[in-house]
């Protein structure tokens, strides 16, 4: 893991739960096969910062609701909270960049009739295998 970028990702991040989401998340990424690269430690910055602007779109609709009043000279009416759509919208892009780094329950499943990969099957070198002539 680069020390550097998660100190960078750290600083811009002001809420606890998305400190400790970071930090799971490279958890999780230092654990799968391959481990972390800088771009997966990006990837696991920005699912950081959604959650982060998502935990503040949350603030918002429990202090205003989720319906929103208003009124424009004599008209008046209610409408919906947009912080609730973009929140939705937050979330949806959450779960692409989770399902990119295979940490999503969807991407880490395999059909059970799946074979292992091919690569698990054939030998190192196939020159080996070949007969002497």
């Amino acid at each position: 893991m680069n020390e550097r970028l998660m100190q960078e990702h750290k600083a811009r991040l002001s809420k606890p739960q998305a400190r400790q989401m970071y930090d799971q998340l490279c958890q999780a990424c230092e654990e799968r096969p391959g481990g972390m690269d800088d771009v997966s430690q990006g990837i696991v910055g920005d699912v950081a910062m959604l959650e982060e602007m998502k935990l503040t779109l949350y603030e918002d609709v429990a202090k205003r609701g989720a319906t929103i009043s208003w009124h424009n000279g004599r008209q008046s009416g209610v409408r919906e909270n947009k912080s609730i759509q973009q929140a939705r919208m937050l979330m949806e892009q959450q779960r692409k960049h989770l399902s990119e780094l295979k940490l999503t329950p969807a991407s880490q499943k395999r059909p059970p009739d799946t074979p292992e990969p091919v690569a698990a099957q054939t030998p190192e070198d196939e020159f080996d295998a070949f007969p002497d002539s």
